[in-house]
């Protein structure tokens, strides 16, 4: 373990507890969260922080319930503006690296190919609007910077698609998911492996192009397909379901009626981020296969 200090906070939410387990063999890691982890107290947060001095701050804490965001606006905003913004201005006066997750949500999902870094903004809800205002809070703050955004984002803990579909695939006979709307299903694990790697080559001074990267698991695809493939590598598992795959019914993004308008393709180019460090992205279907596998159905 290297004497190289790194700050976590929100260590407790799917993508926090992978980042930990990738972070702590190599580092002197410290957790932050709730109820310490109060944006609302920032005289406190700030002299903990300062008083730690990392030289990395990794931010995995967000509000990312897309359709309560519509509900809970404040809260949305206080962890997904406010927070970032503290945080870079923290991490300009420590002279730290911030490392924080945005999302594609901050696009309104009408191109037709691929996002790219420097496509416009234009989010659609609450989330991809509070979630854009943490990205400027940091790009205009002029501290030392990476912003990773994201896709559909999944993995064994916690709450996410691939959990509901397995636990509604075990009690359900008939389900309505949304095939219109597009994007790339990205495990933590993929993303823990690529912000390990950013910060490796930070840590070892060969890294200083700072910046906006967009990540996300190879391929595309729709929430429906998503159900459908996570059925069908289950059960060669082994997994036992009471619903079928013919009972998964593809509906419309107004049939199925969710609180928060969502963008009909949030399709991510990961090519600036290839260009920039040596690492592997797999497909979102070779990603899941991974996930599976350390799924535990008796616990969901």
């Amino acid at each position: 373990m290297s004497g190289q200090k790194i700050l976590l906070l929100g260590s407790t939410g799917q993508l926090g507890q992978t980042l930990k387990q990738a972070l702590k063999k190599d580092y002197i890691l410290t957790e932050i969260n709730r109820p310490d982890l109060v944006f609302s107290d920032k005289g406190g947060l700030k002299k903990r922080i300062h008083k730690l001095n990392p030289e990395v701050i990794i931010n995995s804490s967000a509000f990312t319930a897309v359709d309560l965001a519509e509900k809970k606006r404040k809260e949305a905003e206080v962890a997904n503006f406010y927070g970032p913004s503290f945080l870079a201005g923290v991490a300009k006066k420590l002279d730290s690296l911030l490392i924080h997750f945005s999302t594609d949500y901050v696009f309104d999902g009408f191109k037709k190919g691929a996002y790219k870094e420097t496509d416009k903004c234009n989010p659609l809800n609450v989330y991809g609007e509070t979630k854009r205002k943490g990205e400027l809070a940091i790009l205009e703050s002029d501290c030392k910077y990476l912003i990773l955004r994201t896709s559909w984002v999944y993995s064994h803990l916690r709450s996410n698609f691939l959990l509901t579909i397995l636990k509604l695939a075990s009690s359900k006979s008939i389900i309505k998911v949304v095939d219109d709307q597009f994007g790339s299903p990205t495990s933590t694990k993929q993303i823990s492996s690529v912000c390990l790697e950013f910060t490796r080559k930070y840590l070892k001074e060969d890294f200083n192009e700072f910046g906006l990267f967009h990540l996300s698991a190879l391929g595309k695809t729709s929430w429906y397909r998503f159900a459908l493939e996570i059925l069908d590598q289950a059960e060669k598992l082994g997994f036992d379901f009471t619903l079928t795959k013919e009972n998964i019914v593809p509906v419309t993004s107004e049939e199925y009626g969710a609180e928060a308008i969502r963008p009909k393709s949030s399709f991510l180019d990961n090519s600036k981020l290839l260009s920039f460090i040596d690492v592997d992205l797999f497909t979102w279907q070779a990603e899941l296969s991974k996930v599976l596998k350390k799924v535990d159905l008796n616990s969901l």
